[in-house]
């Protein structure tokens, strides 16, 4: 057991002090505030005031909780924070056996609370997970050596549930991963560096149910592949085919609302008039039950054209 010598009772006498002065402040400023702009502050005053403070400074100070350290057979502490009835309660702070910190955060009612931190044998920070009551809630988020965001998950009662993110190195967003209870369920997306969505992913039960990938260069640093470029509101702007960075097939064109205006053909980046193709079509939508739609897609001569989308019952 560690108690606390005269040297280590004051600054927490003056700290315990000053958090007083301060509440005394919130609580009584609209009556004791106005006797002292109204009549000078006199020794009666001050006794009063004092008086009227004492009790609380006495209550303070005696359930002040213990500080207790534990330590390592080398002599070095391996665990410091307060005990209340013989249990770790409040801020605690663990360390490795050669000094550095390894884990710190606040216990409630004995129980893990709040954000605890992590970190490594060279002192960089590892994680951070949120608790509640001794469980996982919240964002937990792992960190690379460097201190930079590696991966972020969401828990609700230790379970991974809601959207979890991946980094890259540089600290851009690299995947979203959709859980629901501790298994990647729904829509998903990939990132490039630069922001660009490059694949859409569908999860399903815990395993990836289909993938489509989008927005790609190749080698030589060209389009290729189907493109969707979005307006600055995120609807659609142009969609299409590109071979080699040209513009190769039926290619739509968006408006800001997302409503298709216009559908042009090109082969090898040449646009070709008065094709059949791209004259106007029909888009037509299908329901789920539950009004939402289950299908979308465009209809030329009564037949299926271009890309078709589908949606699951949560849209």
């Amino acid at each position: 057991m560690y108690y606390l010598s005269f040297q280590e009772i004051t600054p927490v006498l003056l700290h315990t002090i000053n958090s007083i002065y301060k509440e005394l402040l919130s609580l009584f400023k609209k009556e004791y505030i106005l006797i002292l702009c109204k009549k000078d502050v006199t020794r009666e005053n001050m006794r009063f005031i004092f008086a009227a403070c004492l009790p609380l400074f006495i209550l303070a100070f005696s359930t002040q909780a213990q500080v207790t350290k534990f330590y390592y057979p080398n002599g070095t502490v391996s665990s410091e924070g307060t005990m209340v009835n013989g249990q770790p309660d409040g801020y605690w702070k663990t360390y490795y056996e050669d000094g550095g910190l390894k884990t710190e955060g606040n216990r409630k009612n004995f129980l893990l609370d709040s954000v605890w931190i992590f970190y490594r044998t060279d002192s960089t920070l590892e994680r951070k997970i949120s608790y509640s009551e001794n469980i996982k809630n919240g964002l937990e988020q792992v960190f690379d050596d460097k201190g930079n965001i590696k991966e972020q998950f969401t828990f609700k009662n230790n379970i991974k549930d809601g959207e979890s993110r991946t980094f890259y190195p540089t600290g851009e967003l690299h995947m979203i991963i959709p859980f629901v209870n501790n298994k990647e369920e729904g829509k998903g997306q990939e990132f490039a560096e630069d922001g660009r969505i490059i694949s859409n992913i569908t999860y399903r039960n815990g395993f990836i149910y289909a993938e489509e990938k989008i927005n790609r260069y190749n080698s030589a640093g060209n389009r290729t592949g189907i493109w969707r470029d979005l307006h600055p509101n995120a609807k659609p702007k142009e969609e299409g085919n590109w071979t080699n960075g040209q513009r190769n097939g039926v290619f739509k064109f968006f408006n800001k609302k997302g409503e298709l205006e216009k559908m042009e053909k090109y082969e090898n980046g040449v646009l070709i008039t008065n094709d059949n193709e791209t004259s106007i079509i029909d888009i037509r939508k299908e329901f789920h039950s539950n009004g939402r739609v289950s299908v979308e897609g465009s209809y030329s001569n009564g037949r299926k054209h271009g890309t078709f989308r589908m949606y699951d019952e949560n849209g």
